[in-house]
């Protein structure tokens, strides 16, 4: 799931210039992801990677497939909602961890207070897209 995840997040931040065109125009949607595959897809070919290869031919042949911006962006909504329940949940553990006053856990519970924030950034920024 995790990789899902990074792979959305890296679709979103993929920009092409449109084709006969002197604008840059960056894609959205399930053009921007096929794009953000098919660029995993020529390194791994580059690479040499035979196993990631076969992996991203078959992510790009479902996506192909299945991918729908309306679908997209449901998925990207969705994700965002899981990260703000999860923000909710590390804010909750870092006030009982304060009330409780172990500096070690307080800690912890901030580093993960603040992957959480930057996960739930990552996912409206991907809603955006």
């Amino acid at each position: 799931m995790r990789s899902v995840r990074i792979g959305l997040m890296g679709a979103v931040m993929i920009s092409v210039l449109m084709a006969g065109g002197a604008q840059a125009e960056p894609l959205s949607g399930c053009a921007a992801k096929q794009a953000e595959i098919e660029t995993n897809l020529a390194q791994a070919r580059s690479e040499g990677r035979k196993g990631q290869i076969r992996g991203l031919e078959k992510a790009l042949k479902e996506h192909r497939e299945h991918c729908t911006d309306d679908g997209l962006r449901q998925e990207r909504e969705e994700a965002v909602q899981q990260a703000r329940e999860e923000l909710r949940e590390r804010q909750q553990d870092l006030r009982e961890a304060r009330v409780k006053g172990d500096q070690s856990k307080i800690r912890r519970r901030e580093q993960k207070l603040a992957e959480s924030q930057r996960e739930l950034e990552q996912a409206l920024e991907a809603l955006r897209q």
